[in-house]
């Protein structure tokens, strides 16, 4: 098959042989270039595009690094594992960050009440939870996955400061719903905060 999505030449580190002749080393330099050019031209493209990079005298990827391709039909960036080998999709951790996190506030809160935050737009998983009262203190919250609550209810006994509301493993599909729920109201808080912490595939 022409070029793309195969290379001219296969990408090897042990050729030309040190006894290559010296008459050829115009040819060999054409070559290299050659292999050059086509491999960094298929460093993005269409998903049927994607090359097979070598697996002999070549080493292009491994734990933890390896080239990239992108995708331009899918938008799905690439990393080449060099296990297996295999094409690994990093599109989800590209530009995003390792820990994302909802919060949200509620001003003088007057009793119990549950609120929709949010829609999740990509899987994820659902691991801590952090509260903050700023006034009166022995408010109570949590927060839900779908309508069911993570964690075991967080008494916010500390004012100004954030205490832990313990972790958990929940697993939100596109499309779950965060809610963040005032299980109860102590005093007069001035406001009351939730921190909710994911983490991404």
């Amino acid at each position: 098959m022409p070029f793309p999505p195969s290379f001219d030449h296969a990408w090897d580190i042990t050729q030309p042989p040190d006894t290559q002749l010296a008459n050829l080393l115009g040819q060999d330099i054409r070559n290299l270039k050659d292999d050059v050019m086509q491999r960094f031209s298929l460093m993005s493209g269409l998903a049927a595009n994607k090359p097979t990079p070598e697996t002999v005298n070549a080493t292009w990827g491994g734990v933890g690094y390896g080239i990239l391709f992108f995708e331009t039909d899918t938008g799905k960036i690439w990393q080449w594992s060099g296990a297996g080998p295999a094409w690994v999709d990093i599109s989800g951790s590209i530009g995003l960050p390792r820990q994302p996190f909802l919060t949200g506030v509620i001003q003088s809160p007057s009793g119990a009440q549950n609120t929709y935050v949010w829609r999740a737009n990509f899987a994820c998983t659902c691991v801590h939870l952090w509260g903050l009262v700023d006034g009166a203190t022995g408010s109570v919250i949590n927060a839900a996955h779908n309508g069911v609550a993570m964690f075991s209810n967080l008494t916010l006994g500390v004012a100004d400061a954030f205490v832990d509301g313990g972790a958990a493993s929940v697993a939100f599909a596109v499309g779950d719903s965060l809610r963040l729920d005032l299980v109860s109201v102590s005093g007069s808080p001035n406001y009351i905060m939730w921190n909710v912490y994911f983490t991404r595939p």
